[in-house]
């Protein structure tokens, strides 16, 4: 929806020395100013007032609108309208007024009156100031008493609905009404626009500057953007007129259609046939009207030096702030004729401070094939997106190179420690197996992770903790457990799935295992009946030969 926003002059003065000798002559004037709107939309519609009566406080205006068409945003209370800014004094006043603070009231509300028009309801709109008159009381261009309505979703394209000023009054700061016969009152409307595409171009200029005689030059783009309030936008073609010396080599608008401020971009370029001046002109054609691009070069017969940039759009993307300072590099080459010199006058950037430019280029000379080099860096300590510009000027034409990027402090989750699949090992009835793992932020931001277990038929496994949340550039551990049943057998094996997920899209997924492993003691031999006799008697045989030889010595 467009709104058309006009500026409200209320200007109130007196214009008469005490020394006058004729009587004053006050005039009032109220304006409600023309407008357009789209169905659905809301349209603010600009009420103007310029009084000289110097007695009057308080004004009081009777408006009439039709229902069917207009719906009162707040219902035709209080704030039906806006006073954005306020009044502002000026002059020797400047003392007796600060902004809204100086006005009493300054409302709506819906009195008893009948309307003119069958079918119209009437609103009434206030303003009333503290001060004893409005004398001095004006506002700068751009401020405004907007009264807003809602256009009603039915509302029929191509119809005109009226605004009718209906009656008025004023007074003075002691409560009389003053005269009102030298009143001038003029209604407004509100015509209703269809929703449709539009198309805007730019630039609409595109000078090739110098190509030598049967080359091509380097492309030039406009860009297209709908700049209307509905989707829709369809380039349909482009058409030449003038010098057959101008061609399209890339239009990406074709096939498209652009939603409402969609953009695509077409270049042309330049191939002079002769040593001339050219002229042409680029018809874009559209579901939404035509537009003209004015295109001219001028053919050499010498070396011409040729213009090369690359890359000529810089577009960091989302960085996190653990990740800058970060650099790109942008390449200048002249890639003109033999013995040609492309002289680069000024490389300069202009934008936000979070993008600085330096190299060699701002002032070099460049034979043919010759290149130099500028480094773009993005570093910032803020969050935010931004956006600036390098301008490269040369003999062989001008090329601009956009920038952006944004910094972003954000999380950046990982699994440590722990495999695709993670044995927990093995254990008695009983006992419970356990394993160690880690959840790593490598991001400038803290985050929160959630784990859970599935898949655990026998309900077995855990994970604690199953929630957390990680510093940034910090860790969290993580123990994974498996409670083997005490009534489990030997050789049972246990299985589950490890699920954690968190911030900025972090998933990680792990299969688990444990089993159970009785503990088997070694065995300890006996001896039977026969070796233990012979055990004996061997022994009884060892004790005699001791006792003989005893007896020997």
């Amino acid at each position: 929806m467009k709104q058309l926003q006009n500026s409200l002059r209320n200007v109130v003065m007196a214009s008469c020395l005490t020394a006058c000798a004729i009587p004053l002559a006050f005039a009032t004037n109220v304006e409600i100013v023309n407008t357009t709107g789209a169905p659905g939309g809301d349209v603010d519609v600009i009420l103007s007032l310029t009084s000289n009566n110097a007695e009057a406080a308080d004004y009081n205006f009777d408006i009439e609108y039709d229902p069917s068409v207009l719906t009162l945003r707040d219902g035709g209370n209080t704030t039906c309208f806006e006073f954005p800014n306020g009044p502002v004094p000026v002059g020797e006043l400047a003392d007796k007024l600060s902004a809204l603070d100086d006005w009493d009231d300054f409302n709506c509300s819906l009195p008893d009156t009948a309307p003119d028009t069958p079918g119209f309801e009437v609103f009434r709109v206030l303003l009333e100031a503290e001060v004893e008159a409005f004398q001095g009381v004006v506002l700068p261009t751009g401020d405004h008493i907007a009264i807003r309505f809602t256009i009603a979703n039915d509302a029929t394209p191509g119809d005109i609905t009226s605004i009718n000023f209906i009656s008025g009054s004023m007074g003075d700061s002691a409560g009389n009404s003053l005269p009102t016969d030298d009143w001038n009152a003029d209604g407004g409307t509100v015509e209703i626009l269809d929703e449709a595409p539009d198309i805007e171009v730019a630039p609409l200029a595109l000078d090739f500057n110098n190509v030598q005689q049967g080359m091509t030059s380097g492309p030039q783009s406009v860009t297209v953007t709908n700049s209307g309030n509905a989707d829709g936008l369809e380039v349909t073609g482009v058409s030449f007129s003038g010098d057959a010396v101008f061609d399209v080599s890339d239009n990406a608008c074709e096939g498209l259609t652009l939603d409402e401020g969609g953009e695509c971009d077409i270049s042309f370029t330049f191939s002079p046939d002769d040593v001339n001046t050219f002229a042409g002109t680029a018809t874009i054609e559209s579901n939404a009207g035509d537009v003209d691009v004015t295109l001219e070069g001028e053919g050499t017969a010498g070396p011409q030096a040729t213009l090369l940039v690359d890359p000529t759009t810089v577009a960091f993307g989302t960085v996190d702030g653990n990740d800058l300072s970060t650099s790109a590099t942008v390449m200048v080459t002249n890639d003109g004729d033999a013995d040609s010199t492309l002289e680069i006058t000024s490389a300069a950037y202009t934008g936000d401070a979070a993008f600085t430019a330096g190299g060699g280029c701002d002032g070099a000379s460049l034979g043919q094939g010759d290149s130099c080099t500028i480094d773009i860096t993005f570093d910032t300590a803020d969050d935010g997106n931004y956006a600036g510009q390098l301008d490269i000027e040369s003999n062989a034409g001008d090329q601009m190179v956009s920038i952006s990027g944004e910094r972003a402090s954000v999380a950046s989750l990982s699994v440590l420690d722990l495999d695709a699949d993670v044995d927990l090992g093995d254990g008695l009835q009983g006992e419970t197996v356990s394993e160690t793992g880690t959840i790593a932020n490598t991001g400038s931001a803290a985050g929160d992770f959630s784990c859970s277990i599935t898949d655990d038929a026998d309900g077995v496994f855990s994970v604690s903790p199953m929630t957390g949340t990680v510093a940034a550039n910090g860790e969290e551990s993580i123990t994974l457990s498996c409670a083997l049943p005490a009534d489990a057998e030997d050789g049972d094996s246990f299985s589950a799935t490890l699920s954690c997920s968190g911030d900025e899209g972090f998933s990680s997924e792990h299969a688990l295992s444990c089993s159970v492993d009785e503990f088997e003691p070694l065995p300890v031999p006996t001896m039977q009946k026969w070796s233990l006799i012979l055990f004996a008697l061997m022994m009884l045989l060892a004790g005699g030969l001791s006792i003989r030889f005893f007896r020997a010595g």
